[in-house]
């Protein structure tokens, strides 16, 4: 073997909008391939989530002797980029490249890149199973190499006719949770017999059309369908070329079964090969969404790319597929020979003719070895050669790229302006219609946001946004629901474990297949064998978990995965997946945990044990296997006594007589001198150092030399795999010590052997021990915990200390050569295993601890309620800062309710959690963009409604979503300025904000108003029945308070000595521009010393103040301090001689309030709210009156007993409203919504 280690790379390609869709198909094949064939592979996909450092990494810690990449065309020098940034990390690894680029340019490629060792043309499975294998590279078909410093390319191989050789992909080493779909691609044919002038694919993939069987596409289905994949998607470009094909497909699909399936084809069909009889098939067996290669609307464009299609064909077919309710796209190119503006407006015509789900409208891009390419060349019509093209994403830019005479490149660029138009309006009108049924006029305002550019910027970039969005639109076109993956009423248990192997997996199988009627399981578990395919056999749902690893965004998908489905028990199995339980617990307290240890290999205080002393406050049971083991739990303070249960591990037992069997089947293939005569040893388990196998070879090294009919053969597999082979060739027991791999049948192993070691330095139970007695087996092993608590020594088997090797070897003779204590032991381990380690006692036994855990759980509901938190950060607004101190109050004062505090952010983290696990998503402080908030809050919010299974929901700022399904809905309305004072507002945002809280107002169950003037304005303007309306006041922060020392702060922010403070956004509802006017006139009256000091972010119309400031010939006695820092607002407050707040309209009114709170005296409207908050604590005043403005400042600024009085009145009147009343209000109204559910 040439290469033994290959490390399988696909790179990212910079400038490219989407991210990796799906797992890439054509290192998929690959690396299966090495697989089936031994050799040794890892897997980087750069474009699912990765850069340099992440290969260098992977460089340093897989040390491949060969990297394959993928070559595409398209930014092809960042792919030449990273080759020769290989080389220079390490010189002596060889590179090989396949792909289209290859296979199009082939020598050409290695010339352009100095870094390439090998390129693979077209097919590349054989060609580089043979470069591995170390085959004379000038005997590889297909193979480009160098030598002597001459590129040299073999010749083409000859292409693979049956394609069911090739194994399909498995992705195991793939990173398929990072890529922007949740469906898999996969390939039923290879090929294209077409002749398309534009189209790379014959030269990458060649003509000749190859294609799978249906039992093999069906197989491939199947497999990823029992993985929870239901989004297929077939990557073929000619899937319906042979119509008999896709009803064999089709037909086998739907003998399936399959619930749920969405199948697709997006990469396009000929619509000339499509009829109904088709595509009624393709409907039955559960496809979905195609897309139609149309190319153009005109008949002489496609002739002139050699698209050998009818218009009318065409349209028939669209009609039949729209018929059938599928889901369409449409592919158009702009600028192919022939075309013009006009031509294009042929195709957009087409597009629009018919109401189709998206058309796709490419710049056409001459790829090189095209007959396109060729004939741009040759008439000189491009007008950026290609390596500029073909890298700076210009067919994304809507850059043309070549001219003609007649459609010149200005016009090019029309078009490509129109088409993008075109589709937006194309996209819209689509969603409008899915959308209608259910939500009628407000389809279109959706569809507006959905549409517009800079909101399908957001999408095209935020991959988790985008999965997400299309949930939600499936669940409000289809009126379906996001269903968890359980729906039995029985209990459900989730079984956790971090491996896939050995005798905990076998105990947790076995209790999930046998009390499956009475328990609903599911199952956290690695994707490896031998028990992930048995329990996906079993169809039980399956959450894939990474091998012998803790995940933090793992643990996070699980922790909404436990939520969705219900789970009321988690059982974790093994140390790594106890992590996993107990935290679940910490998020979701109503969990029971039970955990089951399988082996405690500390006997002191470590790292470990302290972890799991801390955990197990997190559980509700612990199971022992093995009595020994409880008692160094107890001793280590890992468990405590009230909470532990002993349930030893069962098998199945039955009455049948074991004989040995015919071995040579069995152990003949790996040395042949093993006989029927020979006495053979035999250990199976996995291979990890507390199984400490390197002993029994060590110790019995010599025995084994000693006897030529003496064997030693171990089943299994594991990390310590390489230790044991080398002590096998240390001692030299090549023919002594055989291997046998992962054992799939354990009653032939076990038949096959005269006796069982084990030399493990501890055992939770040993189930391999427990086995060997069943089928008779004599057993000889290690006295350490678990093995002693099996195994009865000199009754049921030999025990001897790890201490003195010589005892083991000694035991070995005995067995040998003394038949009668061989029957013996044989007899009473068999007839011991029928009595204590029975599968149907350990079975009730695990039965009777759930059942007790269930009745344990308290028979009241608990009651889960969601809130809107996605401002709570935005403080400088009085929204964000009544949904931070709501929240704050809330969680202090709540004692009854599961509160969900929800804000934008992918990241979910608790950051306090109150009795009922009260929790908050917490958003980074740059998600505060009005038009993603909004997206986020009518689409994600129902989404966490559903899935947190929400009994109320509380939308804090004016709306509720539109697709929320929560049974009780409240909502707060602070104001409804812009209906007051529509002229003082953006105009779009008074628009959404008008459509959005009428439907609000009528579809919540109680609406909460933050004074007594909203709730007015609310019975006004909608007819509200009052009794709706529940009113509960703001509060105010006990940090704001009087500061004596403020000086400093004054100094550090340049403050005037004497200032006039006002606090708010600068828009002109604020009314600004009458206080700049008052303060104008107040100079006038002689008050020269004070400044006016402006604090607050820039508006809507702020331009307007400034103006004024300039008119009014103030600019330097008016100081703008932007937005200040929430923490310093206490201290800026008490650097005023005077609060000023002459707002036009508020729902409540903070700034006055806090103002009062820090003891400075305030003047302020007697509009709206403002009274019901200053009282008679503060001058209010007509703020259309500038002059009586001024008067009030100037009395107030020149009378000290007014001034003192006044301060005294506010902190006063401030007392009234606390945070903590509002938290007890709302939870009132909570109470009161719940009881009338």
């Amino acid at each position: 073997m040439k290469y033994k280690k290959v490390l399988l790379l696909f790179p990212d390609y910079a400038g490219g909008h989407f991210g990796a869709l799906r797992p890439p198909a054509g290192i998929g094949y690959l690396a299966q391939m090495l697989q089936e064939e031994g050799i040794e592979y890892d897997v980087l996909d750069i474009a699912a989530g990765g850069d340099l450092h992440t290969l260098k990494i992977k460089l340093l810690s897989f040390k491949p002797d060969l990297v394959a990449i993928s070559l595409m065309s398209f930014m092809y020098k960042r792919s030449y980029y990273i080759i020769n940034w290989l080389k220079e990390v390490s010189s002596d690894i060889s590179v090989v490249a396949g792909g289209p680029h290859i296979s199009t340019l082939r020598e050409k490629a290695l010339e352009e890149c100095k870094g390439l060792d090998y390129g693979i043309v077209q097919e590349g499975e054989y060609t580089l199973l043979g470069l591995c294998k170390g085959l004379d590279v000038e005997s590889i078909p297909g193979l480009l190499y160098r030598k002597n410093g001459k590129i040299n390319y073999v010749g083409p191989r000859s292409f693979e006719k049956n394609l069911d050789k090739f194994p399909f992909p498995r992705f195991e080493k793939f990173p398929l949770g990072k890529y922007v779909t949740e469906e898999i691609g996969i390939v039923s044919s290879r090929g294209c017999p077409f002749n398309c002038t534009y189209c790379p694919v014959k030269t990458s993939i060649g003509q000749q059309y190859r294609v799978r069987s249906a039992e093999s596409i069906v197989d491939e289905i199947t497999y990823w369908y029992n993985r929870g994949f239901k989004q297929i998607s077939i990557l073929d470009d000619n899937f319906t070329l042979n119509k008999e094909r896709v009803f064999q497909i089709c037909d086998a699909i739907c003998k399936k079964d399959f619930k749920d399936i969405e199948l697709n084809c997006n990469n396009g069909i000929r619509a000339d090969r499509v009829d109904r009889e088709m595509l009624s098939a393709m409907k039955l067996a559960g496809f979905k969404y195609f897309a139609f290669g149309i190319e153009s609307g005109n008949e002489q464009v496609l002739k002139n790319i050699k698209k050998s299609q009818d218009l009318s064909v065409i349209e028939d077919a669209l009609k039949i597929a729209l018929e059938l309710d599928f889901t369409v796209t449409l592919f158009f190119i702009v600028g192919a020979p022939g075309e013009n503006l006009d031509t294009v407006k042929e195709s957009i015509a087409l597009a629009k003719k018919y109401p189709i789900f998206d058309a796709r409208f490419y710049n056409l891009i001459p790829f090189p070895a095209t007959e396109l390419y060729e004939w741009a060349i040759s008439n000189k019509y491009l007008i950026m050669n290609s390596e500029e093209y073909l890298n700076n994403s210009s067919h994304w830019d809507y850059k043309p790229v070549l001219a003609t005479p007649e459609f010149p490149a200005e016009e090019r660029a029309k078009a490509l302006v129109l088409t993008r138009q075109a589709r937006k309006e194309i996209r819209h009108d689509a969603m409008q219609r899915k959308l209608e049924k259910k939500l009628g006029p407000l389809s279109g305002m959706i569809a507006d946001f959905y549409t517009n550019d800079w909101v399908q910027t957001q999408l095209m970039h935020n991959g988790f946004l985008r999965k997400n969005l299309k949930r939600m639109y499936t669940k409000a076109s289809l009126n379906t629901s996001m269903e968890p993956l359980l729906k039995s009423d029985k209990l459900k248990i989730l079984i956790i474990s971090s491996r896939s192997e050995g005798g905990g997996a076998e105990q947790f199988f076995k209790i999930m297949t046998k009390l499956k009627g009475q328990f609903d399981f599911c199952c956290a578990i690695p994707d490896s064998p031998p028990y992930y395919d048995k329990i996906v056999n079993e169809n039980i749902s399956i959450f894939r978990l990474p091998y012998r690893k803790f995940g933090i965004l793992t643990f996070f998908r699980l922790s909404k995965w436990v939520k969705v489905n219900n789970i009321t028990i988690v059982h974790s199995h093994g140390g790594g997946a106890g992590i996993y339980s107990r935290l679940l617990r910490l998020l979701s307290p109503q969990l029971k945990v039970v955990h089951t240890f399988h082996g405690i290999h500390s006997r002191g205080v470590n790292l470990k044990v302290v972890v799991e002393s801390l955990l197990k406050k997190l559980t509700e049971k612990f199971i022992f296997v093995s009595e020994t083991e409880r008692q160094i739990a107890l001793r280590l303070g890992i468990a405590t006594a009230s909470k532990s249960v002993l349930i030893e591990n069962g098998i199945h037992t039955d009455n049948e007589i074991y004989n040995n069997i015919d071995r040579n089947p069995v152990l003949s293939p790996f040395n042949k001198k093993i006989t029927n005569e020979s006495f053979v040893i035999g250990m199976l388990s996995r291979f990890d150092r507390i199984k400490n196998i390197p002993y029994a070879i060590r110790s019995l090294s010599d025995y084994l030399k000693s006897d030529d009919d003496v064997f030693l053969v171990i089943g299994g597999d594991g990390e310590c795999r390489r230790e044991i082979e080398r002590a096998i060739s240390e001692y030299n027991l090549q023919d002594k010590v055989i291997l046998l791999g992962f054992v799939s049948d354990n009653k032939r192993f076990f038949l096959s052997i005269d006796i069982y070691l084990n030399t493990a330095l501890g055992e939770a139970f040993g189930f391999s021990t427990v086995e060997a007695m069943k089928y008779g087996k004599p057993v000889i092993a290690s006295n350490v915990y678990g093995n002693s608590d099996v195994v009865d020594d000199n009754r049921t088997g030999l025990l001897f200390s790890l201490k003195k090797p010589a005892l083991l070897v000694e035991g070995i003779k005995i067995l040998k050569n003394d038949q009668q204590t061989y029957d013996y032991l044989s007899k009473n381990a068999s007839e011991d295993v029928k009595k204590r380690f029975n599968l149907d006692r350990m079975l009730n036994e695990t039965r009777e601890l759930y059942t007790s855990l269930t009745q344990a759980l308290s028979v009241s509901k608990v009651v889960r309620i969601g809130i809107n938190a996605s401002k709570a950060y935005d403080v400088h607004t009085g929204v964000g800062r009544y949904t931070f101190n709501l929240w704050k109050s809330i969680l202090k004062a709540n004692g009854r309710y599961d509160c969900h505090f929800y804000g934008p952010g992918k990241s979910r983290k608790a950051i306090m959690t109150n009795r009922l696990g009260s929790r908050y998503d917490k958003p980074p402080a740059t998600t505060q963009n009005n038009v993603l908030r909004i997206l986020w809050e009518q689409i994600m919010l129902p989404v966490y409604s559903r899935r947190d299974r929400l009994d109320l929901f509380h939308y804090t700022d004016h709306a509720l979503s539109l697709f929320q399904s929560t049974r009780k809905v409240i909502i707060t309305v602070h104001d409804i300025a812009y209906i007051r004072f529509p002229e003082l507002m953006n105009k779009s945002r008074q628009i959404y904000k008008k459509r959005i809280l009428k439907i609000s107002i009528e579809n919540a169950d109680m609406i909460v108003a933050d004074s007594f003037s909203t709730k007015r304005d609310i019975i006004e303007c909608y007819g509200t029945n009052e009794e709706k309306i529940k009113v509960v006041h703001l509060g105010v922060e006990s940090r704001f308070r009087p500061i004596c020392n403020v000086d400093e702060y004054r100094l550090k922010n340049k403050l005037p000595s004497k200032m006039i403070l006002n606090v708010g956004t600068l828009e002109p509802r604020k009314n600004v521009v009458a206080l700049i006017r008052a303060f104008k006139k107040l100079k006038r009256k002689g008050c020269q010393d004070y400044k006016l000091v402006i604090a607050g972010e820039k508006g809507w119309l702020y331009k307007q103040i400034f103006n004024e400031v300039e008119h009014a010939g103030l600019k330097n006695e008016i100081l703008f301090l932007d937005v200040v820092r929430d923490e310093d607002l206490p201290m800026l407050y008490n650097c005023a001689d005077i609060f000023v707040y002459p707002s036009l309209y508020e729902g409540f009114g903070l700034p006055p309030l806090e103002a009062m709170a820090c003891g400075i005296p305030v003047i302020t409207s007697n509009t709206s709210s403002l009274p019901e908050v200053v009282g008679d604590a503060g001058i209010m005043v007509d703020p259309a009156d500038v002059n009586s403005l001024c008067k009030s400042m100037y009395i107030l600024l020149n009378d000290k007993e007014l001034w003192n009085r006044m301060s005294i009145m506010g902190r006063k009147r401030s007392k009234l409203f606390s945070w903590e009343n509002t938290a007890k209000k709302m939870l009132e109204i909570y109470d009161e919504a719940i009881s009338s559910a």
